[in-house]
């Protein structure tokens, strides 16, 4: 059954014209393509919410290194919950060094530092002493 209003000329071009295919302009602020940098430059990969190298450097600057595989299995528990009443940084750093990995613990008070060290060992590192990744600034 035909029915002759529901098919008016109009309808009868199917494609739109080809003025109207051409995309619009995107405005200047999304011109810039944004997070891109030059070859060969440092990515950093920054996340909402976790703190920077340079905040834990600036707030937490008593820091000791242990060798890595000395904060792996029931060492890792032994020392989080010693920690637990510390002014232990949340996050830390980590490096490597004469071919072992060290991982860093970051404490805003020295005297929690210390007792850190007394009872664990370790080294204490300043911020500026600690290696900086391969082809960072």
């Amino acid at each position: 059954m035909f029915v002759p209003f529901l098919f008016s000329p109009r309808d009868k071009q199917l494609t739109p014209p080809a003025s109207s295919m051409i995309a619009p302009e995107p405005p200047l602020r999304a011109q810039r393509e944004r997070g891109r940098r030059p070859p060969g430059s440092v990515s950093v990969v920054y996340r909402r919410g976790e703190l920077s190298k340079a905040t834990i450097d600036r707030d937490w600057p008593h820091q000791i290194a242990l060798p890595a595989y000395r904060c792996t299995g029931a060492n890792f528990v032994t020392i989080h919950l010693f920690c637990e009443d510390l002014s232990l940084c949340p996050r830390g750093h980590s490096f490597y060094r004469d071919g072992m990995d060290m991982n860093v613990f970051c404490f805003a008070e020295l005297a929690h530092a210390e007792l850190f060290q007394e009872r664990f060992g370790g080294a204490f590192i300043g911020p500026k002493d600690r290696p900086k990744w391969p082809g960072s600034k």
